[in-house]
């Protein structure tokens, strides 16, 4: 995560009126004090980890068909 003294910038967003509402609903629920803009930063962050470790991962899988990095390793 950033800290909080990170310089943020305002930007507008088109979401599915179903998906807004199923988000709006789950947090409402939990009552932790959660914002939508929180959640859409937590879920940005989770949903960029999992494309890096999908690059690495075909960097992994790539280096294992790679003979002369085999040889070397």
């Amino acid at each position: 995560m950033y800290a909080r003294g990170v310089a943020k910038i305002q930007k507008t967003i088109r979401l599915p009126k179903p998906l807004l509402a199923e988000v709006e609903q789950m947090i409402k629920c939990r009552r932790r004090g959660e914002s939508i803009n929180d959640f859409i930063v937590k879920s940005m962050h989770l949903r960029l980890g999992v494309l890096k470790r999908k690059e690495l991962d075909a960097k992994f899988s790539d280096m294992s068909k790679d003979t002369d990095y085999q040889r070397d390793a």
